[in-house]
């Protein structure tokens, strides 16, 4: 995901950009935008400076009945990763654990152990397969109910590694759910009281919980039904099962209170945090990403359970940070995202176009051209909304509406235009025309 989000930065940003002069009424603007289209539930907040310079939550009226406040909390996934990240820094700068500590000193039934160290971990080189939760013969077991610590960790030791520790980079949840049993091991607590302890209570983090903490007053994740045109509640995880990988629940406005005392060095020391941030030419750091723009830095992190998707990051230069949580998704939150930073960035607000769902059926139906021996068949998909299948090839992309008719899907180069019964088809610079085969009640 977060790859994603530096490949559109890099293509939207080619200039100097500065973030001094953040105007709440064009985020409002846009944000009002995507609520009357009923197309996200979340909140934002941005702080710049050590102060709260906007804060806004959006779409929940969309939920009849729903019951929430200022203190309701958002999921953040693998936001927690940086949580985690920064106990274990809090152990080694107590003396209580080290970065060349071995695997093998906790776990050494697993593959490597001798071999992969604390550093290896934090940095995703360790070569542990990426994601515990894909156990084949069910991938539903995280969200059935509670699992045991011994079935995750014989699940990761089953699963074993991809390289030798520090040959390549990886993104493993795995690591991170090993480290997270390293720090209630060292700590002699758990996760969730050394984290109340190392963090939320010093930095009054009133609005942030672990999952062992049994959290109150969060919110649920939502998936957009196009077939009732309505929001349901969407199975997640059990998040004590991806404690410490991706379980935390916050505001917002906490989220970026974190950031801020964290680069300002009053969670760990000056010379902890430039570990933690990536050196030239690493993906990951030790466990701060790296955001681009031109000439221009954020660290932060995503976040995305099955239903939230989140992104917190932080600007040194212009101590300016940025904490979003989507927890019901209709229009991308890459794009969500990316609109937000360049309002931010250039003042530039950029209103994208929407439909109706019952506009969208209107586009429904098969799309031949016999020459090219190309066959679409568009169609209005539960879960996805608008859809193409490409019935020839085999495969299948969402249409998203940029005007009137007129539809893209952009990572495959590939744009539409419906006008009456045909589909004008334009990809790569190949343009055909298709028409629409005539439906049974004709």
């Amino acid at each position: 995901m977060i790859r994603d989000i530096l490949l559109a930065l890099a293509l939207l940003f080619s200039f100097i950009v500065t973030a001094q002069n953040i105007d709440p009424k064009k985020l409002d603007q846009f944000i009002d935008h995507i609520e009357a289209n009923d197309q996200g539930i979340g909140a934002i907040s941005i702080f710049q400076k050590g102060k709260e310079v906007y804060k806004r939550s959006f779409g929940q009226k969309a939920l009849p009945g729903l019951k929430w406040n200022a203190h309701t909390k958002y999921q953040f996934g693998s936001v927690t990763k940086v949580f985690t990240a920064t106990l274990i820094w809090k152990l080694i700068e107590q003396g209580k654990l080290s970065l060349t500590d071995k695997l093998a000193d906790f776990y050494p039934q697993l593959p490597n152990a001798g071999k992969i160290t604390v550093k290896n971990l934090l940095e995703h080189t360790s070569g542990i397969k990426r994601d515990y939760s894909l156990k084949p013969e069910n991938s539903n077991w995280l969200r059935e109910g509670l699992v045991s610590d011994e079935a995750i960790i014989a699940e990761i030791q089953r699963q074993g590694v991809d390289f030798e520790p520090g040959d390549s980079a990886a993104y493993s949840n795995s690591a991170f759910y090993l480290l997270k049993n390293i720090i209630e091991k060292k700590s002699g607590q758990s996760y969730g009281g050394f984290l109340k302890q190392q963090i939320i209570r010093p930095n009054r983090l009133k609005n942030l919980q672990s999952a062992d903490m049994n959290p109150k007053n969060t919110f649920l994740s939502y998936a957009f039904d196009y077939a009732a045109d309505t929001w349901q509640v969407k199975e997640d995880y059990v998040y004590r099962n991806i404690l410490g990988v991706g379980d935390i629940a916050a505001t917002p406005t906490d989220m970026n209170r974190f950031f801020d005392h964290l680069f300002h060095s009053k969670i760990v020391k000056a010379e902890t945090l430039a570990q933690m941030i990536p050196a030239k030419n690493e993906p990951y750091g030790r466990n701060l990403y790296e955001l681009n723009f031109y000439k221009k830095v954020l660290y932060g992190h995503g976040g995305d359970t099955r239903g939230t998707h989140s992104l917190v990051a932080y600007d040194p230069e212009t101590e300016m940070s940025l904490a979003v949580s989507i927890n019901g998704t209709r229009y991308p939150h890459n794009d969500f995202y990316t609109d937000i930073l360049r309002i931010i960035y250039t003042g530039e607000v950029r209103l994208p176009y929407f439909i109706s769902t019952a506009e969208a059926k209107n586009y429904a139906g098969i799309y031949v051209n016999k020459e090219a021996v190309l066959r679409l068949n568009v169609f209005v998909h539960k879960d996805w909304g608008l859809m193409c299948e490409d019935v020839v090839g085999e495969s299948m992309y969402p249409l998203y509406p940029y005007a009137p008719g007129k539809f893209r899907f952009d990572e495959l180069d590939m744009k539409m235009e419906f006008k009456n019964d045909q589909l004008f088809f334009t990809q790569a610079g190949v343009d055909l025309i298709l028409t629409k085969e005539p439906t049974a009640n004709k």
